[in-house]
C-alpha cells in the first residue's frame, strides 16, 4: 500500500482529513491512517487516527502526547474505494499556535509503510 495524497482541511467548526492510497484494505489484519499535528514551538504534539481492524471500523481518536489524553469520538469516517475521510474535533486545534505542522502515515499491521509530509490548510 502506498500514500498517494493526503488533505487535512481545518475551520472554526471542523476539521477533515482526507487520505488517498493505492493497494487494497487487507481483510485481514489493520491499517491505521495517522495525521500528527505539532505546534511550532514543538511543545505540543497530537495524534488524529482512523483503524480499520480485519476490514471493519475500529478507532477513531485524537491522542494529546503531552497532556496524555484522549478523545474517542463516533466512528463517522467514510471509506469510499481507496479514499477514507474522518472528521474531528477543531478543540484539537487549541493551543496549537499559528505555525502548526503536520504530516501523514499509512500503518499497516503495526508497520509505518508510507508517509505524507504537509502543512495547514485553509478551505
Amino acid at each position: 500500500m502506498h500514500l498517494s495524497g493526503t488533505t487535512f482541511d481545518h475551520a472554526v467548526d471542523r476539521m477533515v482529513g482526507t487520505f488517498t492510497w493505492e493497494g487494497q484494505v487487507p481483510s485481514v489484519g489493520s491499517v491505521l491512517w495517522q495525521i500528527t499535528m505539532r505546534s511550532g514551538d514543538g511543545n505540543t504534539v497530537r495524534f488524529l487516527g482512523y483503524k480499520i481492524v480485519d476490514g471493519e471500523p475500529s478507532a477513531q481518536f485524537v491522542f494529546d502526547l503531552g497532556g496524555a489524553w484522549q478523545a474517542n469520538p463516533q466512528h463517522d469516517a467514510v471509506l469510499e474505494r481507496n479514499r477514507p475521510t474522518a472528521r474531528f474535533n477543531p478543540l484539537a486545534l487549541q493551543g496549537m499556535g499559528d505555525d502548526w505542522t503536520w504530516d501523514a502515515v499509512l500503518n499497516v499491521n503495526g508497520d509505518d509503510v508510507d508517509g505524507v509530509e504537509g502543512r495547514p490548510q485553509t478551505p
